[in-house]
């Protein structure tokens, strides 16, 4: 094996504290480079919804990933300011000369949150499950290698290895962590993992590696975490991490009651509305904090048209509502709606200029693969009638728009209630689709209940949504490959129904398997291209990343890639 990606700076840092780190801390520990600060507070925050589950591979919506990737579970991460990975849990890793076979290395000394050690063995059962094909995990579709799955074995007990069946050059991004052997494999081997660690499961029962563990969940009020005593990491003093006693999230309603609980005191930190800016940077020294504006978010968002002929309204041609699989299938009608939407509106007024258009699948702050010359579709009501004329859509004497059968164009658009920026592109959009002669229904839903309609029952018409985004389009590869669980407007497709589909994951066998990142980047403008061409999802703007901290919070250093990097070494100022 050729030593080649072992992150030395992290090597030679830990070696520089060496000299003040206690003598009796086990050599594996990771030591954080920030300062030293003190133990036993608690930090506040809220969210938008209930955790659906808090089992992993289960997980798909925020209510829940936000609480599993956040706080319960770590292996590597990205350096919050260059966005290269850094080690946690996996300490470095080689590969061979021919780029097929990795090993990565584990930190010794690392345990569970109830003791046990974390092993190469944890690694392995973690694969075992995202390749058991009842476990309807998202990673299956990103650990794929021209439609292979990945070979692994254990090397030693603090060893893993990955055998590619051929070069893989999302690997690092998308390598899995651990998932405890101990405590799920007999659930598993019984076929019960799908069920387990769902939110009425006793929190002792829930072990992570992660900075905190689960300590209780009251639905509809609030999720309390607290601190992991087996967490594998410690400050420059040797003192164990994290330093804060307790995580509260507080459940509610609205992103309008997060930010008044943050007016009120009654937490540390919050994302702020952009149309809040202003006053909150008018008032950063009346409430003791400070707000970020950490420029264009990962995040996007986009209206999306159920376009799935299994959808029980379609039922393949003998629903009573086919006519609207055949609307939402029609180019020209998808095209419409894409010069109906307006952006510069919704910058201005709902972002208060805080935003930016969006275009394409890659979000703004990744500069590398962002293609800036697709297709864009401006407002322009008269070029989405004349879009809708292509597409055998007219209107009746009234105004109307009709399809060629004569039936009035009319459909359900939902967005996840309390959400404001979501819910005022609905209602822009529902005004201007109006304009159009189209009658629509605009009404905001329960997130999670929104969630399964879109993944699980498929009984939806027209959904904004959005997703968290990234560096690596591979990463995205169930969303994308129309097989995936997460291609939204037809997800779980035997064989691609359309040519442009089909050259889609094309282009993400081949973007997997090209190491050469000029070769990379120019398949991914090309995929970028096609999905503003066909528009499945019809993106809208990304705003930016605002949020305010009080400033008793110390050692919290919030970048655009992460606010949470950190969160072992928050404390507050006493």
């Amino acid at each position: 094996m050729k030593k080649s990606l072992i992150l030395f700076f992290a090597a030679a840092l830990v070696l520089s504290l060496a000299m003040s780190i206690a003598a009796d801390i086990p050599r594996d520990y990771y030591v954080s480079p920030y300062p030293v600060g003190t133990m036993g507070d608690t930090f506040l925050t809220c969210q938008m919804s209930d955790p659906r589950t808090f089992n992993t591979h289960i997980a798909k919506e925020t209510s829940s990933t936000d609480i599993i990737y956040r706080f319960l579970y770590s292996t590597t991460t990205r350096d919050p300011h260059t966005a290269e990975l850094i080690p946690h849990v996996v300490k470095g890793w080689d590969f061979s000369d021919d780029g097929l076979v990795w090993d990565f290395y584990l930190r010794e000394g690392a345990t569970w949150s109830d003791g046990v050690p974390i092993t190469a063995y944890d690694f392995e059962f973690n694969m075992d499950v995202i390749y058991d094909e009842t476990v309807p995990t998202s990673s299956r579709d990103v650990l794929q290698v021209g439609g292979e799955y990945l070979d692994y074995e254990v090397v030693d007990e603090y060893t893993f290895r990955i055998i590619l069946p051929e070069p893989f050059a999302p690997l690092l991004a998308s390598a899995p962590g651990p998932l405890p052997k101990h405590v799920l494999y007999e659930p598993w081997k019984a076929g019960d993992f799908n069920e387990t660690w769902g939110v009425n499961t006793p929190p002792s029962e829930i072990v992570g590696n992660g900075t905190f563990i689960l300590g209780g969940y009251r639905p509809g009020e609030r999720v309390v975490l607290l601190r992991n005593p087996n967490f594998w990491q410690v400050d420059q003093e040797g003192n164990p991490l994290p330093y804060m006693t307790r995580w509260i999230m507080h459940i509610v309603e609205s992103q309008e009651a997060m930010m008044l609980k943050f007016e009120a005191g009654e937490t540390h930190l919050v994302s702020v509305l952009p149309d809040a800016y202003a006053r909150y940077k008018m008032n950063e020294r009346r409430w003791n904090m400070t707000v970020h504006d950490l420029g264009p978010a990962f995040s996007t968002m986009f209206v999306v048209f159920n376009q799935n002929p299994n959808a029980p309204q379609f039922d393949h041609g003998d629903g009573e509502d086919y006519h609207k699989f055949e609307w939402f299938t029609n180019i020209h009608f998808r095209r419409a709606v894409a010069h109906a939407l307006d952006k510069d509106t919704l910058i201005d007024v709902v972002y208060d200029g805080l935003a930016t258009p969006q275009w394409s699948p890659v979000s703004a702050p990744n500069e590398f693969f962002l293609n800036p010359d697709v297709p864009k579709y401006h407002y322009d009501l008269e070029q989405a009638r004349e879009e809708l004329r292509k597409g055998g859509f007219d209107w009746d004497a009234q105004g109307n728009l009709v399809d060629w059968e004569g039936r009035r164009v009319e459909f359900l658009m939902t967005t996840n209630a309390g959400n404001a920026p979501r819910e005022a592109l609905g209602n822009i959009l529902q005004s201007d689709l109006q304009e159009l002669g189209m009658r629509v229904t605009f009404s905001p839903m329960d997130f999670n209940l929104m969630v399964g309609q879109l993944t699980s029952t498929f009984d939806w018409e027209c959904i904004i949504i959005g997703l968290t985004g990234g560096l690596e389009p591979n990463t995205g590869r169930n969303v994308w490959h129309s097989s995936g669980q997460l291609h939204m407007w037809h997800p779980y497709q035997t064989e691609p129904v359309t040519e442009w589909e089909a050259r889609v994951d094309e282009i993400f066998y081949e973007g997997a398997m090209t190491v050469d990142q000029d070769e990379r980047q120019e398949l991914y403008y090309e995929w970028q291209e096609i999905i503003a061409t066909e528009l499945p999802l019809i993106y809208t703007v990304t705003q930016h990343s605002l949020v305010a901290v009080r400033n008793t919070v110390k050692n919290i250093d919030p970048t655009i890639i992460s606010t949470y990097h950190n969160v072992g070494s928050f404390h507050i100022e006493r």
